[in-house]
């Protein structure tokens, strides 16, 4: 991060001095090759920390600069999310099977664990119906067998 703050700083003193410089040389003949002998420094002032590899800095670096321990999100909130996500997606092709079959239902939960390995497993469906055998079947032919299937009906 030292070496960002001396590039920016070197960035900064060029500039003033390219400016300075212009200003002196304005009017005079000599002004356009002045000119591009300058740009050439600037370029030159930008260009060696990169030569450099001083741009080769990690996020770790950015992170401790900033003072935040936590911009990675968090691996726990990560798998809860897309757990979460998995198990809104089934239930929403689950509730269109359902509804397309014309069985009443009034709740409708899926539990989803996404282990180590990155596979999906549907643990557990919750569905309270009074249709519950239809429900079932067409619930088993879209989960599979190893599906555990409550009925909570009222």
């Amino acid at each position: 991060m030292e070496e960002i703050k001396e590039m920016i700083r070197a960035v900064c003193i060029a500039s003033v001095g390219v400016s300075v410089l212009e200003s002196l040389t304005e009017g005079t003949r000599l002004r356009n090759q002045m000119r591009f002998l300058l740009s050439l420094a600037f370029i030159a002032v930008i260009a060696v920390p990169i030569a450099k590899g001083v741009l080769n800095f990690s996020l770790y670096d950015v992170k401790k600069y900033i003072g935040t321990e936590n911009i990675e999100i968090d691996d726990e909130y990560y798998n809860g999310y897309v757990e979460y996500q998995a198990g809104q997606n089934i239930k929403q092709v689950l509730s269109d099977k359902l509804d397309g079959s014309g069985i009443n239902y009034s709740n409708l939960e899926v539990e989803v664990n996404i282990p180590e390995t990155n596979s999906i497993i549907i643990s557990k469906v919750i569905i309270r119906t009074k249709q519950f055998d239809e429900a079932e079947k067409i619930i088993r032919e879209n989960v599979g067998e190893e599906t555990e299937i409550v009925n909570e009906a009222e």
